[in-house]
């Protein structure tokens, strides 16, 4: 099952990269908007339920909740390291930015930039993540499972 994870990872990983490039070459924003990982905080547990239905696993929920909670914590660690680049570079998508909740403008200390707001970030994005997963995993896994 760990291969099921790493390849959903693998997938986060290439959409923060492109939404990174997409933002900085000033792509429109409903298209930098389709390139989020919090749709991947919907469709990952969902993907997990499907494979974890079709497995012999003797504790689906269980394996379906360490599956899902180790995305989330890695693809929102991913976005949390894009914060404290973004500070590190000075990168210019809205989001970034003191008005976009972000960590670049005035009054925001090198401690803020870095550690403070990123860690801020990452911990929504984990509580958003979290609950998704926890919504739309176990409803997928019931119905695959009767």
């Amino acid at each position: 099952m760990q291969g099921i994870v790493k390849r959903a990872l693998a997938v986060a990983a290439a959409v923060v990269v492109v939404r990174l490039i997409l933002e900085e070459t000033g792509a429109p924003s409903w298209l930098v908007n389709v390139f989020g990982v919090t749709w991947l905080y919907l469709l990952a547990p969902f993907y997990f339920a499907m494979k974890v239905a079709r497995s012999s696993e003797t504790r689906p929920y269980v394996t379906l909740a360490k599956m899902s909670a180790s995305f989330v914590l890695v693809a929102a660690s991913m976005v949390g390291v894009t914060y404290s680049v973004s500070s590190v570079f000075g990168f210019s998508a809205y989001r970034f930015t003191v008005e976009g909740g972000g960590v670049i403008g005035e009054g925001i200390t090198p401690l803020q930039g870095y550690i403070v707001m990123p860690l801020g970030n990452f911990g929504l994005t984990v509580l958003i993540g979290l609950v998704a997963a926890i919504v739309v995993g176990p409803v997928v896994l019931w119905i695959f499972c009767r």
